[in-house]
């Protein structure tokens, strides 16, 4: 069965893509920032398929996570997205 990975699985793009992947016999693998999202998104779903709660700024969460995914499904992987946010933080900026 192929296997796709799904960073910003709790809302948005990502969670509009679960749906779809499923629908066609996908193992689904997905992540977001929101407990309750993603424990809904669970159970929801039937194992093999995963969802966490990660906290992207922490490279043991995603470390974490990706040894459980990894753990459940194997290295290779048949697919992925990753939906990206934009910070308005002036403490973070771009530099050249």
């Amino acid at each position: 069965m192929p296997h796709v990975v799904i960073t910003g699985a709790s809302r948005g793009p990502g969670r509009a893509m679960v749906p779809e992947f499923l629908q066609r016999g996908w193992t689904v693998s997905g992540c977001g920032r929101s407990p309750d999202a993603m424990a809904a998104l669970q159970s929801e779903c039937d194992e093999p398929n995963s969802f966490l709660a990660v906290d992207v700024a922490s490279d043991e969460s995603v470390a974490d996570w990706a040894d459980h995914v990894i753990a459940q499904n194997g290295a290779e992987g048949h697919g992925s997205y990753s939906r990206t946010g934009v910070s308005t933080s002036r403490d973070q900026r771009c530099h050249r």
